[in-house]
């Protein structure tokens, strides 16, 4: 009886031990899982808030590399409507330049003295040095008596009338009909430069 008991004993205590050890092994599992899992999470924060920077770079090299395009392409497209607005402004001149060589211009000279209505020999009037003799021609033929000057800042053409009794000066210049219809351009074609 007492090897039956020693073995009851033995078999007890060996349940017990192996209840123990399940139990012992169960938390281990608990706790590497548990560990397991934090890790885990700390990890895909680390990892996610790499991939955020790493985006966060990546899209702001983009954002700078469209951003350099845009101005470097705005530049071109720029550049290219300068040339086209000079290379049509420079037509332009030649076609001015054309018609002041023209029979047409002493007739155009004449148009515009004939507009006004006023006393012409009150004042003066300003051309360019090569239109000297034209425009004498033209004040002549209309039996207008007024002195006429030079003045080096008109380069296309036309007059300038100054009336200090009058108070009145008016600019019937080609270049002034010309940077006007450049302003006009500029402002009404929608092709801004």
């Amino acid at each position: 009886m007492a090897d039956k008991e020693n073995r009851t004993i033995e078999d007890d205590v060996n349940d017990n031990a192996d209840l123990l050890i399940d139990r012992i092994n169960s938390e281990i599992q608990y706790i590497k899982d548990k560990e397991i899992t934090a890790f885990k999470a700390e990890l895909n924060d680390k990892i996610n808030s790499y991939r955020e920077a790493e985006l966060g770079g990546l899209n702001s090299k983009v954002a700078s590399s469209e951003s350099q395009a845009k101005i470097n392409s705005q530049r071109d497209l720029l550049k290219l409507r300068r040339e086209l607005v000079s290379s049509l402004f420079n037509k332009v001149k030649n076609q001015i330049t054309d018609f002041r060589n023209s029979n047409e211009y002493a007739d155009y000279l004449k148009g515009k003295l004939q507009k006004n209505k006023i006393d012409y020999s009150k004042g003066y009037f300003v051309v360019r040095q090569e239109d000297i003799q034209v425009f004498k021609d033209v004040i002549k033929e209309l039996e207008i008596v007024s002195e006429v000057k030079t003045d080096n800042d008109i380069l296309l053409g036309g007059f300038r009338f100054r009336s200090v009794s009058m108070n009145i000066m008016f600019d019937e210049t080609l270049d002034s009909n010309l940077n006007d219809q450049k302003e006009w351009f500029q402002n009404e074609s929608g092709f801004i430069i």
